[in-house]
């Protein structure tokens, strides 16, 4: 009877230490993933606010005024609550030394940039969620290349609905623009849709003037395959930055990666840039295959016309989507890359 009472005891007290750090999790950092926000930011009075410049393992570097300070997770609460915590994080922290602290927890965030279920990069994690790479910021530089490795609008449209789905405004950057004059003809058609576009070159200096003031005075962050010349244009953006950059393989024409985390980096007053590693994969498995459309807001003038209110504009009859696709007027590259999402479920 002892030994049983003793099983159920120690049970109870298994049950109490989870509930205690599910409560722990929710309280510090989980209101992003669904969990109560408990005490909001009268938990945390009395602490420093500062923002992940570079996050290694389960150690992060935090910036707060310019200085930088070597941080870990508070004592006591679950290591795996480091998972959760992603460069732009804003976190509360106390200092326990000159230069080390204790993050105590996060505030909720504004935007993310995630990398979807169904990447297949080695950056991604283990299971098939959606894995933030960047949050807090403002703008996402979408960066490809004129040439070398060839410019691909349908990963540009991919990471559109990233930004759309993360609430972060987004900037085409075509760079390396000295090696062609050929432009891809959708181009133009994403500037009616309103999106920004400026073309760079870090060889002569086109358009990184223009770049900058388009980033001053925000936190961005850089994405876009490996090769495109990310890190060089953080170089351009910020002399003296030194990042590792490499060149494009002849054979495969593609790029290595070079950066291997994402790092924030800041060039002027409250002016941030977050490097990225490249991304070979994009999914947007955790999108409903039947909200895909909406992300493409040429569609949506053209959508009510169509015979069925539930049409996903693909083998349906009297689409009038398709129409608009046949007479012109919505962009047949578009078109073609949203069929191309529609067929990967």
């Amino acid at each position: 009877m002892a030994e049983r009472n003793q099983n159920l005891w120690d049970r109870q007290q298994n049950k109490k230490a989870k509930a205690k750090k599910d409560r722990a999790k929710a309280r510090h950092f989980e209101k992003d993933e669904g969990a109560q926000w408990e005490g909001g930011e009268s938990q945390f009075e009395g602490a420093r606010l500062g923002i992940i410049a570079e996050s290694r393992q389960k150690t992060f570097s935090v910036m707060e005024n310019d200085e930088y300070f070597h941080c870990k997770l508070e004592s006591g609460l679950d290591k795996e609550l480091s998972k959760h915590l992603v460069v732009g994080d804003k976190v509360y922290f106390d200092l326990e030394g000159e230069e080390d602290g204790s993050i105590l927890g996060r505030q909720d965030r504004k935007s993310t940039i995630s990398r979807l279920r169904g990447d297949s990069t080695r950056y991604s994690e283990a299971s098939l969620e959606t894995h933030v790479i960047a949050a807090n910021v403002n703008d996402a530089v979408i960066v490809a290349s004129a040439k070398d490795p060839e410019f691909h609008p349908r990963f540009i449209d991919r990471y559109l609905i990233v930004c759309q789905n993360g609430n972060v405004e987004p900037i085409i950057c075509i760079n390396k623009s000295d090696l062609t004059t050929e432009r891809h003809p959708v181009l133009s058609f994403y500037r009616e849709l309103g999106i920004r576009i400026v073309e760079t070159s870090t060889l002569t200096g086109e358009g990184i003037d223009e770049l900058k003031n388009l980033i001053r005075g925000r936190i961005v962050v850089l994405v876009g395959n490996s090769g495109v010349g990310k890190s060089t244009l953080i170089n351009s953006i910020i002399p003296g930055a030194n990042l590792r950059t490499m060149e494009v393989s002849e054979k495969k024409g593609t790029g290595k990666h070079t950066t291997t985390a994402s790092n924030l980096y800041k060039w002027d007053e409250d002016s941030y840039v977050i490097d990225t590693p490249g991304i070979r994969s994009l999914g947007i498995d955790n999108i409903e295959k039947s909200s895909i459309r909406f992300f493409f807001t040429e569609f949506e003038k053209f959508a009510d016309q169509c015979k069925f209110r539930d049409c996903v504009h693909d083998h349906e009859p009297e689409c009038e989507v398709k129409n608009a696709v046949e007479r012109g007027e919505i962009n047949v590259y578009r078109y073609e890359s949203y069929l191309r999402m529609l067929k990967e479920y």
